[in-house]
């Protein structure tokens, strides 16, 4: 195979990916009132675990593990106004 061959083939993949990843994102905005429904029924059950004096604990694996540190951290920290602290826990970050 040439090299002009592979730099089409290359394109042409990349073209493709392009139009996958559009064909995805297109997807997911036809459905973001969905989205945001989710968001707020999360948001209300931390709501009501801190309002219970409860905690919220959250995990992943790989790069979602990173996630749910972030989230913990947002959460005990103080992020963008001086206010308590929410009691969470990052179990990834925990494990021994």
């Amino acid at each position: 195979m040439s090299a002009k061959e592979i730099a089409m083939n290359t394109s042409n993949d990349r073209k493709e990916l392009f139009r996958q990843h559009t064909a995805a994102l297109q997807d997911a905005c036809a459905n973001i009132s969905q989205f945001h429904e989710q968001v707020a029924a999360a948001a209300d059950a931390m709501q009501a675990a801190f309002d219970n004096s409860g905690k919220v604990l959250v995990a992943g694996n790989g790069g979602s593990a990173a996630e749910a540190q972030h989230l913990s951290d947002e959460l005990v920290g103080r992020y963008r106004a001086d206010r308590r602290s929410y009691p969470a826990i990052a179990l990834t970050a925990e494990a021994m």
